[in-house]
């Protein structure tokens, strides 16, 4: 009788999401927030500006929005964890987004203006694939590009 190894565990991550997360939730979710909250928590590499800083006062505002739309708190928490994470890949990833006409900067203020092709390219690759599947910047670029090409004017 061949003995049976014990399967592995599929490893968590910070970014395992156990709830479903549709990209229409997340643009709706996205839409919400600017209305009222600033959008710095697309820079989130910007220097803190004053005594407190806007990224953590933004983060907070946005783990309050999903606290009040979600009754389940583990929910609310991976979404929130998400939700940021989709949101700062595109100021980590800036200057090689840019060369592509991705993103681009608005005005003198450190806000950016991310393409949909790659927010949705980011959403995929982390609630389809999960965030250890390897999907480099590279493959975010070609599936940005190719989002673009799909849903041209969104």
């Amino acid at each position: 009788m061949p003995s049976q190894e014990p399967q592995p565990r599929p490893r968590k991550t910070l970014l395992s999401c156990d709830y479903p997360y549709s990209f229409e939730e997340f643009q709706s979710q996205s839409e919400a927030i600017s209305q009222v909250s600033s959008p710095q928590f697309f820079d989130l590499s910007a220097p803190p500006s004053g005594p407190l800083n806007p990224k953590i006062d933004n983060t907070a505002r946005i783990g309050k929005y999903f606290s009040e739309h979600y009754p389940d708190g583990r929910e609310a928490n991976q979404k929130t964890v998400m939700f940021i994470a989709i949101h700062g890949y595109a100021s980590l990833h800036y200057w090689r987004l840019r060369l592509h006409g991705l993103v681009k900067r608005i005005g003198d203020e450190r806000k950016l203006f991310v393409s949909q092709g790659v927010l949705r390219a980011v959403h995929f690759a982390m609630t389809k694939l999960g965030a250890d599947a390897g999907f480099g910047t590279g493959k975010i670029v070609k599936l940005a590009k190719a989002f673009n090409a799909l849903y041209p004017g969104v």
